[in-house]
């Protein structure tokens, strides 16, 4: 079973609830190859730029863990656009043995991500 951190709603500490989880993640699920869905604008109004950059750290750890599968690269590819600090420090790493098992792509993709993170720690 999936476990999430929950999402936040802007202006308050109250918590996306657990039966709209699948509704929230949704646009972040159709924003893949660089195209982000409409409903990702709205998703980022909504809820709390920590709490999504949680969630997108969660999610990158269980797609690590299952093998990178590429009909979940969504996961991968927003980690740039939404990730914080704490994303920066999950993807260094992986960079790192990306470069080193000769996974140049994946990791000139990180390295993008991390531009795109923007952050001192990035």
């Amino acid at each position: 079973m999936l476990r999430l951190p929950r999402l936040r709603l802007v202006g308050s500490d109250h918590a996306v609830p657990l039966s709209h989880m699948a509704d929230a993640l949704m646009p972040l699920m159709l924003s893949q190859g660089g195209h982000d869905y409409a409903g990702l604008t709205q998703l980022r109004e909504a809820v709390t730029a920590n709490s999504l950059a949680r969630v997108l750290l969660d999610l990158f750890a269980q797609w690590l863990e299952h093998g990178m599968p590429p009909k979940a690269r969504w996961i991968f590819e927003l980690q740039g656009p939404l990730g914080q600090d704490a994303n920066a420090r999950a993807l260094a790493p992986r960079i790192r043995d990306w470069r080193a098992g000769l996974d140049r792509v994946r990791a000139y993709e990180g390295l993008e991500a991390l531009t795109q993170i923007g952050s001192d720690t990035a």
